[in-house]
C-alpha cells in the first residue's frame, strides 16, 4: 500500500518541469506512479490531467495496489463530505480503464476499501452513493469472497482493532459498521457460511 503523505499536486506545477511529459511517467522504487498518489489525496483534477497525459488508469505497484483502491482508501477514517468525491475520482477511474477484479497481495480489494466507509461517516447522500457504487463493483466482477489482511495506521483505533484479520468484504463491513454496504453485499454473497448478524446502525463490532 503507498504511502498516502498530504500530496496535493496540481497539473501548473509539472510547467516547470523542463519534460514534463517524462516526468509525470516516472515511478518510485514501490511502481507508484503520479496517479497513485493523486488518488490517494482524492484529487480529481490532477487525476484528470494524468490520464489524459496517457498515464495507466489500472497501474499496479508492487503490492498490486491500483490508483482505484488508493482513491477509495483514504490514509484515515473518511470525513463527512469527502466521500463523494472520492467516488466520482473511482468512477473515472474505471471509465478509463482501471480494473474491478483487482486483488493486492494482502487480498485487499476494491469491495473492502469501500466497507471501510462507515454510515457515521458520510451523509445521507453519500450512504446512497456508496451503496450503488458497491453494486456496480460487484457488477463489473470485483470478488466478494477474498480474505484480506486488514491493516491500518495507529492513528486510526476504529481499524487498527481488527489488525491482521483476514476478513471477506461482507464480514469487514459487519465489524467497522458500514451499514449500506453490509446490506448490498449480504444480497449479493453466495454463502451462508461467513454471513454475520447486521451490526447495530453506526455501531462497530467488537
Amino acid at each position: 500500500m503507498p504511502d498516502f503523505s498530504l500530496v496535493f499536486l496540481r497539473p501548473t506545477s509539472l510547467e516547470y518541469c523542463v519534460n514534463a511529459s517524462s516526468a509525470v511517467r516516472l515511478l518510485n522504487q514501490f511502481g507508484e506512479s503520479l496517479l497513485h498518489y493523486a488518488a490517494a489525496a482524492g484529487n480529481g483534477e490532477t487525476v484528470e490531467y494524468l490520464l489524459d497525459q496517457g498515464l495507466d488508469a489500472d497501474q499496479a505497484n508492487a503490492n498490486k495496489w491500483t490508483p482505484l483502491l488508493c482513491v477509495l482508501t483514504p490514509a484515515k477514517s473518511y470525513d463527512k463530505g469527502q466521500t463523494a468525491a472520492r467516488l466520482a475520482v473511482a468512477h473515472l477511474l474505471l471509465e478509463r480503464g482501471a480494473s474491478a477484479h483487482v486483488v493486492t497481495d494482502e487480498g485487499w480489494t476494491p469491495l473492502h476499501a469501500l466497507a471501510t466507509v462507515r454510515d457515521v461517516d458520510a451523509t445521507e447522500e453519500e450512504r446512497t452513493g456508496v451503496g450503488a457504487f458497491a453494486e456496480e463493483l460487484i457488477e463489473r466482477g470485483t470478488p466478494v469472497d477474498a480474505e484480506a489482511s486488514l491493516t491500518r495506521c495507529a492513528e486510526d483505533r476504529h481499524m487498527q482493532a481488527y489488525e491482521d484479520w483476514e476478513l471477506t468484504p461482507l464480514q469487514w463491513a459487519g465489524r467497522t459498521g458500514a451499514i449500506d454496504i453490509f446490506d448490498v453485499l449480504m444480497r449479493h454473497f453466495a454463502s451462508t457460511e461467513q454471513a454475520e448478524p447486521r451490526p447495530d446502525e453506526g455501531g462497530v463490532r467488537r
